[in-house]
């Protein structure tokens, strides 16, 4: 243990800060669900790893609420007012396009190592980008991209398919979780039974270029 770190985002309360002695390194500890730099969960888990709510709803706190509102032609301001505005909403539209699998410009590999990771049928990937490709507002992506959010799993098993894509796609580094509370941590990504496998350059989050915000229907 070194120190206790203030948080104004994510989780919104101190996080504790640990140091390797042997190799002099420090790492932060997160609560499930939330990861560095992240301003909100990315999966409905509370602080203590419990799944919370149920159906589409509950989403709503998470990084998909972006894509909630839009299937339901809810745009957020184009001016912020101290609140999420446009352009924060099309680029969470956009990592989550890729973050499920149907930004369309994924190739066929890429999409069915997601559909995997998630483990969810690979059709509503296809027919989601399709859609997109037809019409690429944001009411379109929205709606591709909570149908995945539909498929998921649910309880204890909906966060660790969410860290993998969420990995596998470069969104996210390589997430590491506790065997069990205060053991050692092991790799989603490199245990036995995973659907990936991490690969050289793959620990950091490798950001896809997200193009400028624009209106859609």
């Amino acid at each position: 243990m070194d120190h206790w770190r203030d948080r104004k985002t994510g989780p919104r309360f101190p996080l504790l800060v640990m140091r390797c002695r042997t190799h002099r390194r420090g790492f932060t500890l997160y609560p499930p669900a939330h990861v560095p730099y992240g301003r909100y969960p990315v999966a409905p888990v509370s602080p203590d790893g419990r799944a919370a709510g149920k159906g589409l709803d509950r989403f709503v706190g998470t990084i998909f609420k972006a894509a909630l509102d839009a299937s339901r032609g809810l745009a957020w301001p184009r001016e912020s007012d101290g609140g999420p505005c446009w352009p924060s909403m099309w680029r969470r539209l956009k990592e989550s396009e890729v973050w499920l699998g149907v930004a369309p410009g994924l190739c066929d590999k890429e999409r069915e190592e997601r559909a995997a990771d998630l483990d969810v049928d690979l059709l509503p990937l296809l027919e989601g980008a399709a859609a997109i490709r037809a019409a690429p507002g944001y009411r379109s992506r929205g709606t591709a991209i909570v149908r995945i959010l539909d498929e998921l799993p649910a309880g204890f098993l909906l966060l660790p398919h969410i860290l993998r894509a969420g990995h596998a796609a470069g969104l996210i580094g390589e997430p590491l979780v506790p065997v069990h509370p205060g053991g050692p941590l092991r790799s989603l990504t490199r245990e036995q039974g995973a659907s990936i496998r991490s690969s050289p350059g793959r620990d950091h989050p490798r950001k896809r270029d997200v193009p400028s915000s624009r209106r859609g229907s």
